[in-house]
């Protein structure tokens, strides 16, 4: 073909293309909202969060303690975490000491001897939990037990890992002359930013003394004292979360052994007198600092009910029998005791003298932790005998606690509870893909309202979530929320699982909240989180949405237009109204790849419009990352209407929510 030929035929097809453009179809999705006859109500406990030490979330986490190992229980031989430390010429030995202790409770300490130091100091020092963030003008509060058999001039200093000058420096008040145990206090205030800082404990000259719980704390969360870490705690209020579950998941059960479970009075009390356990579950082993007062303490100050689940007798490996549980109704109704009990009673009274007059107020009790599988060999036997013994010596004490039961928590998408015994609530779990959560959106709508009614208590994108956690994930998790919002009368109460990983010993992916030393962010599934919880209704709307086919050339719909009444695939709606009944709540998600336009129609709902919330990126693909913690991060803007009727750009990936006042 010559080039004139050639050009004639690429005009004639280009004509053509330009005749045929105007037959292309394009889609609009119509969405009304019915706002003359609100529906079910909403569950107004339904977003709440669940905590578990997992993944360094509490010792090198939420817990602010910042020196690792400070006890020297780690391990048995050597001294994790600490190192000898000379600042002139010198040796210094370490060794665990397992006579001469503190007290009953600590089994081992820390033996260190200095020698041939003539000019300078000489000791041990910390790195902590992966480093000490040291940040300028801060105090630390430093405590530590210290037992001198020869020794002057003991000082601590925060400095940097090369041997440069301190960062902080403060003499300790030691009695050289004393021969026993004692406890020695002391303020740090740094003069210098360094996440990767270490904490040094040293004496003049050579020297020969034992140490035990050395603990330093940076300013805490509403200065508590043995309090939480502040950024992270304010993580946790930002999600203004309806309840706390707490301490697990698995950490409530432990492995191998009862002594490697939660026991909720070996965590109270002063944090020397706390033995702390292993963390066998997750593969480290916990101060129990963070202990059961704190998480009451926690939960209080965050604005969060707590919710407390109690070890039934069942630990990975082994169980006590049914008819030898009294041990373990007793611990659970003591520590509600605990909670709720008056200054008069035995507990009510030590949480008195541990710095908290007032009962917490425990409403919420789960027995057990995912104790009733399908197959009894896991982690379940007679479960539900367990949970009548359990059940009924709660509510002979405590009548109006909401007690939550167990159903199968893997191995089916359909989980029941399968007995005649009445139960209020159960827990179910979900770990799953995107698809998954999208493609049961209406799961709850076919749950007979004559059985318990739901917490949704774990769940959470694990598959194909990406790196970190990425938007495509948390897309699904919208979506299912709104499919519980729209099911309000049965789902009462959910919580995403896990929410803390500190990015230096991940054991469990994806979470919803990463950090280390010095930094923390968010994943996509955070923010959809404290969206959703922000933006809760109290009735559930009815909405109509459907699609309609209008052809590119057309500016107005036309009487032939195609209207079809199926959900649009990718976009998903909800709305609610709020308390007075003056603002609608709507809810959009578009989880594909193409963007599309919404035409609103509140029919009788009069409005000049409101604020748009939006969760998006250009890729569903899109994480946040702690040296980039705002990539996908909600912005908002002003949308108007017009008599009632809007039209919205609906982006890909991404989750819209309007807040519209009435007029």
């Amino acid at each position: 073909m010559n080039k004139t030929k050639n050009f004639d035929f690429l005009l004639r097809l280009g004509i053509v293309a330009m005749l045929c453009l105007p037959l292309t179809a394009k889609a609009q999705v119509n969405i009304s909202i019915d706002t003359s006859n609100p529906g079910i109500d909403i569950s107004q406990m339904l977003y709440g969060i669940f905590y578990e030490d997992i993944n360094h979330a509490a010792d090198g986490g939420i817990y602010a303690e910042l020196v690792r190992n400070r006890s020297f229980e780690d391990d048995a031989q050597e001294a994790v975490s600490w190192e000898p430390y000379t600042s002139a010429e010198g040796d210094v030995s370490m060794s665990i000491e397992t006579k001469n202790l503190l007290n009953k409770v600590q089994k081992q300490c820390l033996h260190v001897v200095t020698s041939g130091v003539e000019d300078g100091d000489a000791g041990v020092s910390n790195n902590g939990f992966w480093g000490i963030n040291a940040v300028k003008g801060r105090q630390y509060k430093l405590s530590l037990w210290l037992k001198v058999k020869k020794g002057t001039d003991f000082q601590a200093m925060l400095k940097g890992k090369a041997n440069s000058e301190p960062y902080a420096t403060a003499q300790l008040a030691v009695d050289s002359k004393s021969k026993d145990w004692q406890h020695i206090t002391a303020e740090l205030t740094s003069s210098a930013n360094d996440k990767d800082a270490v904490l040094v404990i040293t004496a003049k000259g050579d020297a020969d003394f034992s140490l035990d719980m050395v603990s330093l704390f940076p300013p805490t969360f509403k200065g508590r004292e043995n309090g939480v870490r502040a950024d992270l705690a304010e993580m946790l209020q930002e999600l203004h979360p309806r309840f706390m579950r707490f301490p697990g998941g698995c950490f409530v059960e432990g492995r191998e052994t009862p002594d490697n479970a939660f026991r909720w009075d070996r965590t109270i009390g002063p944090i020397e007198e706390r033995p702390g356990h292993e963390n066998k579950n997750w593969g480290y082993r916990t101060t129990d600092g963070l202990g059961f007062h704190e998480y009451l303490q926690l939960a209080e100050d965050i604005g969060a009910k707590p919710l407390y689940v109690c070890n039934i007798g069942i630990w990975h490996g082994g169980v006590t029998p049914v008819d030898e549980l009294q041990m373990w109704v007793d611990e659970c109704l003591n520590a509600l005791e605990y909670a709720n009990g008056s200054e008069t009673t035995t507990y009510g009274a030590l949480r008195a003298k541990n710095g908290h007059p007032e009962p917490f107020n425990l409403e919420y009790i789960e027995i057990g932790n995912e104790n009733n599988q399908n197959d009894g060999a896991q982690t379940s036997d007679h479960y539900y005998d367990r949970y009548k013994i359990f059940r009924d010596a709660i509510l002979a004490k405590y009548p109006d606690m909401h007690i939550i039961a167990n159903v199968a928590a893997w191995g089916t998408d359909d989980p029941r509870w399968l007995s005649d015994e009445k139960a209020e609530l159960v827990d179910e779990h979900y770990y799953r893909s995107p698809e998954w959560f999208a493609a049961n959106f209406e799961k709850y709508d076919a749950y007979s309202r004559s059985q318990p009614k739901v917490y949704c208590g774990e769940y959470a994108v694990t598959h194909a979530f990406g790196t970190l956690g990425n938007l495509n994930a948390a897309l699904g998790e919208a979506v299912y929320m709104m499919g519980m919002e729209n099911n309000g009368d049965m789902v009462s109460m959910s919580s995403y699982a896990p929410i803390f990983v500190n990015e230096n010993d991940p054991c469990w992916m994806p979470d919803m909240v990463r950090f280390n030393s010095s930094s923390v962010m968010g994943t996509p599934s955070y923010y959809v989180q404290k969206l959703m919880s922000d933006n809760l209704g109290y009735k559930v709307l009815k909405v109509t949405e459907g699609k309609k086919i209008l052809m590119q050339n057309q500016t107005q719909p036309t009487s032939d237009d195609k209207t079809e009444t199926e959900v649009l695939p990718g976009i998903f709606t909800s709305a609610s109204m709020d308390k007075s009944g003056e603002e609608i709540i709507l809810k959009i998600v578009n989880t594909s790849d193409t963007g599309e336009t919404a035409n609103l129609n509140l029919g009788n709902f009069n409005t000049k419009g409101g604020e748009l919330i939006q969760l998006k990126a250009d890729n569903g693909m899109a994480e946040n990352t702690l040296s980039n913690p705002t990539n996908v991060y909600p912005v908002s803007r002003h949308i108007s209407f017009d008599n009632n009727v809007s039209q919205l750009f609906i982006p890909p990936y991404s989750l819209n929510i309007l807040r519209l006042k009435g007029e």
